[in-house]
């Protein structure tokens, strides 16, 4: 399976002019033809679609999953992620307390519509540590799909490139209590 993130190339520094184009019919042709390069594999190639929070075009899985339905492919599905899913949603870290207006009421609607809209079969909690994202509800969301296949979970964190031995046990006992 191949991972597709959707854009976030920014405009041109030097000329400020755009170096992307967010006509939909363009993004959704683009990817049908990845995707029918793929079922001409054998075994067929499988590509997920990615909606990232900071995305130039598509930023909301709403958005990820409208480009899916019309790739209109069975090797081609989308990719939920729940740092994305919440932080485009939810947060908002140039505010202070970091959470958009009427945060937690936009995010229990849109996962309302992620639950009711998105076909399964195409388919931290450390807030001792200033982790504020509502994963739980997001990850619940997922599972209230009826999804039951594999689901991973990214970390990202700057101690995880400290060099002393112990820090792979250090974070995998955070995550085992959190």
């Amino acid at each position: 399976m191949i991972q597709i993130p959707a854009n976030f190339l920014g405009p041109d520094p030097g000329t400020s002019k755009a170096r992307t184009m967010g006509d939909l019919d363009v993004i959704v042709g683009d990817l049908r033809e990845v995707a029918e390069w793929g079922l001409r594999e054998d075994p067929p190639v499988r590509f997920t679609y990615e909606a990232l929070a900071w995305s130039t075009h598509v930023d909301t899985w709403g958005a990820c999953w409208e480009v899916v339905q019309r790739v209109d492919r069975a090797n081609f599905g989308i990719c939920l992620d729940t740092f994305n899913l919440a932080g485009r949603v939810y947060a908002d870290p140039a505010v202070r307390g970091g959470k958009m207006v009427n945060a937690d009421a936009h995010l229990r609607a849109s996962l309302a519509r992620l639950v009711a809209t998105v076909d399964a079969r195409k388919f931290a909690f450390e807030e001792d540590r200033d982790g504020y994202l509502p994963i739980l509800a997001v990850a619940r969301a997922f599972f209230d799909l009826g999804f039951e296949g594999w689901v991973s979970l990214e970390l990202f964190s700057r101690s995880t490139a400290d060099p002393k031995p112990d820090t792979p046990v250090v974070h995998a006992r955070r995550e085992a209590e959190s």
